[in-house]
């Protein structure tokens, strides 16, 4: 017993020791076999190290080669990861940002100040900025290339309004504009610039120069566009169109966006009805002889002479049922007539619509009743029997 309790007691010991990550070799034969060390680290052992994050890929130049000369506004470019941001920085200036478009091109101009210069652009993902890719250039004196219009651009319709004329151009340059708006602005080193305007609906003309110290001006850029309304919404009919029966005069309705404005609705070629909103629903009414057929509605607005873009629903114009006959009583029969001794009978009765037979029969069956009644009436008077 005392044996059998000894090793029980051993037994738990090693089962307390194996759970604790050690197994003593002198409990090894009482639990068949050596339980293996776990793995232990000096307290002075170095720590794995942490994994640095991977740099974005360095931009690639296109052209011109670095160390060449450059005239204002030439365009140096290259390529990168589609849509990867790049940090840019001039010289010494603060840096500014730029995008790799879908194509994986990027691009930026040269700037107007005359000497040398230096880029340095490097590829930003997240907070991560990769190794830059420095550039060096000679800029010297030359003719400044045209002025690239962002918006409104040439034949533009614009929406609404336009508040403000933008586009790129050479960094350090200043822009002139004149015609329907009229304004200065310089040139940052990004190369986009600004005009503040207030425009509404009608036709318009700008024309656009650069120019800067010591380079010859750029060639003017006229950019004509059109400041047009919105869309009037149909409210009725839907967008799914409706049928209507021939003989019908369907009503169209909707809304506008600016009270007051001219509604013009189509439904085909040379076919229009217009109407003012008031203030700002409208409705009109279309012939009610529209053939049999489909049509599309067109609706647009016309705002100080400038159209907006039209919206469409259906029209389905289809037979009328036809009418159900009307049914008028008629007589079946001739009816008799019955001439007075002086008069001249067309020999019928006026047309009743009555069979004259049956009449006939009936006077007849009067006629012999009173004729019994009086034979029954003179043998009474006399006393003689029935």
């Amino acid at each position: 017993m005392r044996a059998s309790a000894a090793r029980g007691a051993a037994g738990a010991i090693v089962l307390a020791c194996v759970i604790g990550g050690v197994a003593p070799a002198a409990f090894a034969d009482e639990i068949g076999a050596s339980a293996p060390a776990a793995p232990t680290q000096a307290a002075d052992a170095p720590l794995d190290p942490v994994a640095e994050p991977a740099l974005p890929p360095t931009p690639v130049l296109t052209g011109p080669a670095s160390g060449s000369e450059v005239t204002p506004g030439t365009l140096i470019t290259g390529t990168g990861r589609p849509y990867t941001l790049l940090t840019v920085r001039v010289d010494a200036r603060d840096p500014y940002q730029l995008t790799v478009d879908g194509n994986g091109v990027w691009s930026l101009p040269a700037r107007a100040d005359l000497g040398p210069v230096t880029y340095r652009i490097a590829a930003l993902d997240g907070t991560v900025e990769g190794e830059p890719l420095t550039l060096s250039y000679e800029v010297v004196a030359g003719q400044l290339p045209d002025l690239a219009p962002w918006w409104p651009q040439p034949n533009q319709r614009a929406l609404g309004w336009v508040t403000a004329i933008s586009g790129t151009g050479t960094p350090g340059a200043t822009v002139h504009l004149t015609g329907d708006v009229e304004g200065t602005t310089f040139i940052g080193l990004t190369g986009a610039w600004t005009v503040p305007c207030n425009l509404t609906y009608g036709a318009y003309q700008v024309t656009m120069t650069q120019t800067a110290e010591g380079l010859g001006d750029s060639r003017p850029v006229t950019v004509p566009f059109t400041v047009v309304p919105f869309e009037p919404v149909i409210a009725w009919p839907d967008s799914e169109g409706i049928v209507v029966q021939a003989g019908t005069a369907p009503v169209v309705s909707g809304s506008v966006g600016v009270p007051g404005s001219t509604v013009v609705v189509s439904w085909g070629e040379g076919t229009s009805i217009q109407t003012i909103a008031d203030p700002y629903r409208w409705s009109v009414t279309l012939p009610s002889d529209l053939p049999v057929g489909g049509y599309t509605i067109f609706a647009w607005t016309v705002i100080n002479g400038q159209s907006s873009d039209a919206r469409a629903t259906g029209l389905t114009v289809v037979p009328a049922p036809p009418s159900p006959p009307v049914e008028t009583p008629t007589g079946t029969g001739s009816n008799a007539a019955v001439a007075g001794s002086g008069g001249s009978g067309t020999g019928t009765l006026a047309q009743t619509g009555l069979d004259a037979g049956p009449l006939a029969l009936s006077a007849l069956a009067m006629v012999a009743l009173a004729a019994g009644m009086m034979t029954v009436a003179r043998r009474l008077r006399r006393g003689g029997s029935i």
